[in-house]
């Protein structure tokens, strides 16, 4: 079973064991097909922060940006897979360095602050002229069709 980048997410498992250093196959543990689905799960998180912070997802275009994807994708599986493995008592220090740096790297993007440098943002949605135009009624005098004075009150509740 293989990944569909960027469709699907944004890394593969030969990326993550790039990071891991373990081989992943049908009968390691995790397996291909798991670590597979450990990097489309954390391509979804990405992609919720970059739609929060207006780019169209998934992003398909800019060499720069999707290395940096990648590598942001593959941190993110790696911290999870690693800590996945059998006998893992817990996260060793490079997957909490992992794990920190994915959710870093996720509230930058969420708020803005990680720019990709080669990638569109999304265009504002554009509003129909009927909702462009001021609702309500003006204060017409009719007898003279001009517009009267603002009238405010205040009633005091005891």
């Amino acid at each position: 079973m293989a990944i569909t980048v960027p469709t699907e997410a944004y890394c593969e498992a030969s990326d993550v064991q790039a990071l891991t250093g373990r081989g992943y196959s049908t009968t390691s543990k995790p397996t291909t097909a798991q670590v597979e689905e450990l990097c489309k799960q954390r391509a979804d998180l990405i992609n919720a922060a970059l739609a929060a912070a207006g780019w169209t997802t998934p992003i398909s275009t800019g060499a720069r940006s999707l290395n940096l994807l990648q590598s942001l994708n593959a941190r993110g599986a790696a911290a999870e897979a690693e800590s996945s493995a059998p006998g893992a008592t817990g996260m060793s220090a490079r997957a909490t360095t992992w794990r920190e740096e994915f959710e870093l790297r996720l509230r930058q993007l969420r708020k803005g602050e990680l720019d990709l440098p080669d990638a569109t943002k999304g265009g504002d949605t554009s509003i129909a002229p009927s909702a462009q135009a001021p609702s309500g009624e003006f204060n017409l005098d009719t007898s003279l069709g001009t517009e009267r004075a603002p009238t405010f009150a205040r009633t005091t509740v005891w």
